[in-house]
């Protein structure tokens, strides 16, 4: 991934984009991770560690990932020897599913790409899983990112603080003072 990095930071700016660099999330912005990989995970640990439950639906699945909180919720389904366990399915999940891109996202990222813009993905799935999901691609030689920035046990180098966008920036050669309609200040995007 260093070297990639290397080899790509050179290329010229693209002078005749209004952004040179996407800062992009990667489950349900570019590929379909909660209803092709997240979610079915955990029907099934619903199914074999609580079979006297029955899992929320997909809907309420993505309105629980926010309200408590998916490690909220799933610690009050499951006992932290379940958890144990549900962790162990969600990952082997993830590493044996590649979510289809959303309709149009190969495309725009190739074109954009083609033109010379840059791409990072910040996200909460790890960097390892978000590369495979890009490598798993047709066209992967023309939509892979330049950096991705995925989960960090320091909270402070996660989504939603500001350190990784902020960083994929200086990586990507943009002044956080350049960056788009949601611009970042003071060590908060907004």
């Amino acid at each position: 991934m260093a070297q990639q990095l290397e080899e790509t930071v050179g290329r010229a700016p693209a002078k005749t984009l209004r952004f040179r660099v996407l800062l992009l999330d990667h489950d349900d912005t570019t590929v379909r991770g909660t209803e092709e990989v997240h979610y079915p995970a955990h029907v099934e640990s619903v199914k074999l560690l609580r079979p006297d439950l029955e899992a929320v639906s997909l809907d309420g699945w993505f309105l629980k990932n926010h309200e408590p909180g998916v490690s909220n919720y799933l610690k009050s389904l499951f006992t932290s020897e379940q958890m144990v366990e549900e962790h162990e399915i969600w990952h082997r999940a993830m590493e044996g599913r590649v979510p289809a891109f959303y309709e149009g996202m190969p495309e725009l990222l190739s074109e954009f790409r083609a033109r010379g813009g840059r791409v990072a993905v910040v996200s909460h799935s790890p960097a390892s899983t978000i590369w495979r999901h890009y490598e798993a691609h047709p066209l992967a030689e023309r939509i892979r990112p330049d950096l991705v920035l995925g989960w960090d046990n320091n909270p402070e180098k996660r989504k939603p603080a500001v350190w990784p966008a902020l960083h994929a920036l200086e990586q990507l050669g943009v002044a956080p003072s350049e960056a788009g309609e949601q611009r970042v200040k003071g060590g908060r995007a907004v």
